[in-house]
């Protein structure tokens, strides 16, 4: 990002910068991968200090895992379950958006953000010593898709939830967001990846980042008609957690693993794909509504 003086910021800079400006740089602020690689390196670093003081890389991933909730405020964390609770429990659009505006956290959020860590504290442990670099990986990553589902997806504000402000942000930098910043985004994506990561577990990376950003707009036009804010924390927390598993997949059976794997994430998300379009076909139709909407 470059700032009104024509230097080139980090992203904890513009923040700094701009805020004093407009309420617009909170959401510019980590939707691009540029200087947010340094909360990586810093759970990187957590996670070989915890691995050389213990000796045990699942306590090492727990660590790690418990410094990054910490780093970043449980920020995206919230928003998964957040989500988890809304699409879980919601058959409509004002019922989704209902329940994620909602402070309190019910059983989808408990239980789905209870497993996402789980899964990704058991990633990171048998990734072993190769988990820094995924976790630099996968932090940037993840967080390289709030930029263009932004851009190009409607953002739904919703006068109820408690966090409009902050998040009325979001939706008034979409102009921000110009095609030289996504640009710019891509570039330290790419990298971030090659840079600390093999050339072809940087390109698997990759690749699960360009299926999850169609995957997650789609998703998001079909049951909330666009994107908001605890929609973005789940897709960065999906995300990171998709490298962590499709690396530690190309590390203990190459390619004979990535077949296995895609039919794991296409059974985990056909239910999805499913409500997805039933919920398409409903719209399609002024007389047809779900049984539960009422």
């Amino acid at each position: 990002l470059r700032g009104d003086r024509g230097d080139v910021l980090d992203a904890r800079a513009v923040s700094r910068v701009v805020r004093a400006a407009s309420r617009r740089a909170d959401a510019v602020d980590g939707m691009v991968p540029l200087g947010r690689d340094g909360g990586g390196r810093v759970l990187a670093w957590c996670f070989e200090c915890a691995l050389h003081a213990f000796g045990s890389s699942y306590l090492a991933a727990s660590l790690s895992t418990m410094a990054g909730v910490w780093l970043c405020g449980c920020f995206h964390e919230d928003g998964l379950c957040d989500s988890l609770d809304g699409f879980g429990g919601g058959w409509t659009q004002a019922q989704i958006l209902r329940i994620m505006t909602d402070s309190r956290v019910g059983s989808y959020g408990v239980i789905g953000a209870s497993l996402w860590l789980s899964a990704k504290v058991a990633a990171l442990a048998a990734l072993g010593e190769a988990a820094p670099g995924a976790l630099v990986v996968g932090h940037a990553l993840g967080r390289a898709t709030c930029a263009p589902l932004v851009r190009f997806n409607p953002y739904i504000l919703s006068a109820d939830d408690a966090k409009s402000d902050f998040y009325g942000a979001f939706a008034a930098a979409a102009p921000l967001l110009t095609v030289a910043r996504l640009a710019l985004a891509a570039a330290t994506s790419l990298v971030v990846a090659f840079a600390v990561l093999p050339a072809a577990q940087a390109q698997l990376a990759l690749a699960v980042l360009l299926v999850a950003l169609p995957f997650a707009s789609a998703y998001g036009r079909t049951l909330l008609s666009g994107v908001v804010g605890d929609f973005l924390g789940a897709v960065v927390c999906a995300t990171e957690l998709a490298i962590y598993l499709a690396l530690l997949a190309h590390r203990h059976a190459s390619a004979r693993a990535l077949p296995p794997l895609a039919k794991l994430l296409v059974f985990l998300a056909l239910p999805h794909l499913v409500r997805a379009a039933s919920v398409r076909a409903s719209a399609a139709g002024p007389a047809a509504t779900h049984p539960k909407s009422s």
